[in-house]
């Protein structure tokens, strides 16, 4: 009897988180970085309006803060959110199924750049060297391609 009720007190916050989230997402885990991250049922994807409103109420009912991220993801793609005063709002989305390219495709946030310079003194072989390195993120939103210089 005792594990019994062992087990129904660890289980009971699990199974009541999934009695509040709404119908758009099947369940909720916290990764490694501290992000809720919300699986998305078939529904979510159905209903493109109301996506921001679903994801506003799965905040409220997990008790997230405001401006803390929240993932969304789906098999092949998601969405990252964070929580405003006005409601959720949609920081970034990502799909395996299309190139971001085209005339109605945000990039912006593709491309990187770094700039290093390193000089090291001392000794009988002083040293410096720069490196700069060019590249963007085209392909499935993961890989990168990138020109990098070493001089």
């Amino acid at each position: 009897m005792r594990n019994i009720l062992a087990a129904l007190l660890l289980l009971s916050p699990v199974l009541c988180r999934a009695a509040v989230l709404p119908a758009q997402f099947e369940n909720s885990v916290v990764n490694s970085a501290g992000t809720v991250v919300l699986k998305a049922a078939p529904a979510y994807n159905a209903d493109q309006q109301g996506k921001g409103e679903a994801v506003a109420q799965a905040a409220r009912a997990l008790g997230i803060p405001v401006d803390k991220p929240v993932a969304v993801q789906w098999p092949g793609g998601g969405e990252l959110w964070t929580m405003k005063d006005i409601g959720a709002v949609k920081l970034d989305s990502w799909s395996d199924k299309a190139l971001p390219l085209g005339p109605n495709s945000q990039n912006g946030g593709r491309w990187f750049g770094f700039f290093g310079i390193q000089s090291m003194g001392g000794g009988d072989f002083p040293s410096s060297s720069m490196n700069l390195r060019v590249g963007s993120t085209l392909f499935k939103n993961q890989y990168d391609l990138a020109y990098t210089c070493s001089v």
